[in-house]
């Protein structure tokens, strides 16, 4: 394969990748409940609070 083609398919690649991680990123996310009903304190909490992927 020349540099062109396998340029394209590291791109191809890089793009699924990228597409599969965020959606285990929206799953995961889905998945967290809130509690109800939502209250200023724990909004407050969770506002700057990242949650890394398992």
């Amino acid at each position: 394969m020349n540099n062109a083609a396998l340029e394209a398919e590291r791109a191809y690649l890089s793009g699924l990748l990228e597409a599969i991680q965020r959606c285990v990123y929206f799953l995961d996310a889905s998945d967290r409940k809130h509690t109800w009903p939502l209250m200023p304190e724990n909004l407050a909490y969770h506002k700057n609070v990242t949650h890394t992927l398992h």
